[in-house]
């Protein structure tokens, strides 16, 4: 008798995660906005037009190191993403950062460029995610708008920025897709994906299927979207991928059944 023993391993663990923002669509009234802390009445979380900034939802999906990022949002500057004119103020999409979704202090780790230039800073591909840190740090929207009189969250992170040379990309990118969604009202106007290949450290960051997001649908900070997802997690493996301790355990143990089967089939016959 002969016993053939075959395993398969095989698969990735899978985060799928979702932020949503409870009060998009809902009307704005008797807003009153202010230069200091809290910058806005608590009727009014979009400073300014809700179909030019405001916010719906965030959503974080990652099978092994491919990451998926998708954002729906209003945008004044239209389907291109295009800087547009607020008053009197130029603006452009912020940019998607990443943080522990343990770190009481919020501190930002990673970074994905939604457009590839910036007013105070070399560029940076749309798309790719940059680790912060060295040369790469935050912009508030303070230092991006530059703009002491106008009505905005000057103290928000919004932009990377690097002044020293070209950014060190840490994971490369699909450039930035750019959807049609609704009437910005019901739904976004707009669904922006952005893909790109995570270094295991971004992974890491996945607590319980849950990463920390923050994102400012423009760079004065008028509508921001930060807080842990909140998802699922899941294996698409029949069962996880062993470390080789594991695996030679494994291997020893086969090989003794193997053994053990040939001997009591030899005794048979």
């Amino acid at each position: 008798m002969r016993l053939s023993l075959i395993l398969i391993f095989s698969g990735a663990l899978s985060f799928a995660n979702t932020l949503t923002n409870s009060t998009f669509g809902q009307p704005e009234t008797n807003c009153n906005y202010t230069q200091t802390a809290p910058y806005t009445t608590p009727t009014c979380p979009v400073i300014g037009a809700p179909s030019e900034f405001n916010i719906e939802s965030i959503s974080v999906t990652v099978a092994g190191d491919n990451v998926t990022a998708t954002i729906d949002f209003n945008y004044g500057g239209g389907q291109s993403l295009a800087p547009f004119v607020d008053g009197n103020v130029t603006l452009q999409p912020g940019d998607l950062f990443f943080y522990d979704p343990t770190d009481p202090t919020q501190k930002l780790l990673y970074g994905v460029a939604v457009d590839s230039t910036r007013p105070h800073s070399n560029p940076f591909i749309a798309g790719d995610l940059y680790q912060l840190g060295g040369n790469v740090s935050v912009e508030t929207a303070a230092s991006a708008l530059n703009n002491p009189n106008a009505y905005y969250r000057p103290t928000d992170p919004v932009l990377m920025t690097d002044t020293n040379g070209t950014p060190s990309v840490a994971g490369i990118g699909d450039g930035v897709k750019v959807a049609p969604l609704g009437n910005g009202t019901t739904a976004a106007d707009y669904s922006v994906t952005l893909q790109f290949t995570a270094p295991q450290a971004f992974v890491d960051l996945f607590q319980n299927g849950s990463i920390g997001v923050d994102f400012a649908s423009a760079d004065c900070g008028n509508a921001i979207l930060e807080g842990n997802t909140v998802g699922t997690t899941t294996n698409n493996s029949a069962a996880p991928e062993p470390q080789d301790a594991t695996l030679m355990a494994l291997g020893i143990g086969l090989m003794a059944a193997a053994g053990y089967w040939r001997k009591k089939s030899t005794r048979r016959g």
